[in-house]
């Protein structure tokens, strides 16, 4: 009876076990832009609940599937394969077979598509050379022809220039490019390797971008050679007669500069020659030499020497120029006294002073301050001009002056009356006057004459 049992539930189940496992792919034969996306159907039936293998034979990146994953019996799923062609894809057909398996059934099924990309318009990288001095601050030239053999012209394509090595990028460049149908343009980048650039590979690339998409790219590469790399600079300040020379010799290469010599044809000058910094130097028929033992990459020695023609003659004219400078900033403001009028009066005699500033230089002069004293004998009984500050002081009374400004060569007079209150008799002379100012950021004064009533 079990034996009866177990023969009809096989005779029942081997129709499930039997059941088609079917793939269909629609369409067969398609043709897509670079830059766009076409999709294709892939259509799955199976009778049992399984899990679905997917093989794929000539998948590109440029191309997405969707995976199918678990399947329930008697239902048709659909899942897609997306194809997107870059700008940088080769033209032509592809054939891409998709192969389903089934573990419960143990059977596959199979189809396959075909795809034609095409490209309306792109540029492609015809030719790329790089020539140049391959060394420290050599100059490099790099060439590349770039071509549309498109069917359409073509707008805004960028060609990103680089050179690198295996940890860097060491110069960058990019240029914008418009190609018509068929059109080729040639680039030409110079650029200068960098000081002290180590031996060894480096390349140059070209990558040329469209709608931020790669559509070509070229590479070539070059070896960088070990050399030591000699520049002079000079640096020359005036001495009084003569100069100071500072010479600065650096290794811009990349491997040890040794015994670098530095000559300089001074002439009748080397006579003159005096020593401050670097190596001791030869002379021989007027031509000065320096050897410099090492320099390393990226370093420099100095040397610095003066040639002074006549030491005495530039002491005289520090002494000329220190004394002329005294006299100036001494004389900048002048002030003068002197009694302009005087008469008889009841008490004694009545005079009329005068104080005369004046400016001498071409430069404004600020803060000026002028002070006068009048003798105890005396009166003051009044002012022609501006009126003074006064102020009692043991020997008498003080005037004072304010004057803000003096323009450059201006003069100002500043006068009082004064009157005697005892008889003044033989030679008296009145005190001087005394002004203030402020001349180089610094208090300056300088004193009138003491003019004599007796006059």
């Amino acid at each position: 009876m079990k034996r009866i049992l177990l023969l009809c539930c096989t005779f029942l189940l081997m129709p499930a076990l039997t059941s088609a496992l079917s793939l269909e792919i629609t369409p067969k034969i398609a043709k897509v832009k670079a830059g766009q996306t076409l999709m294709y159907n892939l259509t799955l039936t199976t009778e049992v609940d399984d899990w679905i293998v997917m093989h794929l034979t000539g998948i590109k990146p440029w191309m997405t599937v969707d995976s199918f994953g678990f399947v329930k019996a008697n239902t048709s799923v659909t899942k897609h394969v997306y194809v997107s062609p870059t700008y940088s894809t080769p033209v032509g057909v592809y054939k891409v077979v998709v192969t389903v398996e089934s573990p419960r059934l143990n059977k596959t099924a199979s189809d396959e598509f075909l795809i034609t990309v095409v490209k309306e318009a792109y540029a492609a990288i015809e030719d790329f050379k790089i020539a140049g001095d391959y060394v420290p601050l050599g100059y490099v030239s790099l060439r590349a022809s770039v071509v549309n053999p498109g069917i359409a012209p073509i707008e805004n394509v960028t060609a990103n220039i680089y050179l690198s090595n295996t940890t860097a990028t060491l110069n960058k460049a990019s240029y914008k490019l418009e190609l018509a149908q068929g059109e080729k343009k040639e680039i030409v980048h110079n650029f200068t390797l960098k000081a002290g650039l180590a031996s060894g590979r480096y390349c140059a690339s070209m990558v040329l971008l469209y709608r931020n998409e790669p559509m070509d790219s070229a590479t070539r590469c070059f070896s960088v050679k070990p050399a030591a790399i000699i520049k002079k600079t000079y640096e020359r300040n005036p001495v009084f007669i003569g100069e100071r020379v500072k010479i600065k010799v650096y290794n811009l290469g990349n491997i040890v500069a040794e015994n670098v010599e530095v000559s300089e044809n001074l002439g009748a000058s080397s006579g003159f020659y005096s020593h401050i910094q670097g190596p001791k130097p030869s002379r021989e028929g007027g031509v000065t030499t320096w050897n410099i033992r090492r320099i390393y990459p990226m370093d420099y020695a100095v040397i610095e020497y003066e040639i002074n023609y006549a030491p005495l003659l530039v002491l005289l004219i520090l002494i000329g120029g220190a004394l002329w400078f005294m006299l100036y900033a001494v004389r900048v403001v002048s002030i003068e006294k002197r009694i302009i009028h005087k008469k008889k009066v009841k008490t004694g005699e009545s005079f009329t002073v005068v104080i005369e500033i004046k400016n001498r230089v071409g430069k404004e002069i600020e803060g000026l301050v002028i002070r006068d004293l009048v003798p105890m004998i005396f009166k003051v009984n009044g002012y022609t001009g501006p009126k003074p500050r006064r102020r009692a002081v043991t020997k008498g009374t003080e005037l004072v002056w304010r004057v803000r400004k003096l323009k450059p060569y201006e003069e100002r007079i500043f006068s009082y009356k004064i009157t005697s209150m005892v008889e003044v008799k033989g030679g008296f002379k009145l005190p001087r006057a005394k002004v203030f100012y402020r001349f180089m950021n610094r208090m300056r004064s300088r004193l009138s004459n003491a003019p004599d009533l007796g006059e």
